[in-house]
């Protein structure tokens, strides 16, 4: 089986090294600040779209960035081009695969920036990460720092704890 800890801070209230601190919390896949929380997830080929739809509609874009770009220390404003790549785990049976969700996902992510984020798997500036646990789905943008996201483009992860998910306001 697999688990989540979902916890909230107000990150407004906190300085840059505090958020930088967040990246010592050990997490087996990673840390995250949450754009869409998803319960009812069908296990069936339209979940896929449920949690596409969710990300990409989300209302929560604006403080994920905001708590990723002070996490990253200089990550790019919000005019600037984003490499972006989206990562899937799934725990469950489900009828759809995981590079499935994650390409369906990142479709939606790419069409709610206008092509402002662009695709690229191995050099990106942006993990979007997607836990799908059964019939409940979380995603994030990835605050574990550059080389240790959820599939590592520059180094692997040395963390090793159940996943963790910030919720930045």
């Amino acid at each position: 089986g697999c688990s989540k800890l979902q916890f909230s801070l107000n990150t407004s209230e906190l300085d840059d090294s505090a958020i930088l601190a967040l990246r010592s919390i050990r997490s087996a896949i990673t840390l995250m600040a949450c754009i869409a929380l998803v319960s009812d997830v069908p296990l069936d080929e339209t979940g896929i779209d449920v949690v596409a739809t969710a990300v990409g509609a989300s209302a929560c874009w604006e403080s994920a960035l905001r708590t990723w770009r002070r996490a990253e220390g200089g990550a790019p404003s919000t005019d600037a081009p984003v490499r972006f790549r989206c990562s899937a785990v799934r725990d469950g049976r489900h009828a759809f695969s995981s590079p499935a969700l994650a390409a369906e996902v990142g479709a939606a992510v790419h069409d709610r920036f206008g092509g402002l984020w662009v695709v690229n798997l191995a050099d990106y500036d942006a993990e979007v990460c997607v836990l799908l646990l059964a019939n409940e789905a979380v995603a994030g943008l990835s605050l574990a720092g550059r080389g240790a996201r959820m599939r590592g483009a520059r180094r692997v992860s040395q963390h090793a704890c159940p996943c963790c998910i910030a919720h930045g306001r």
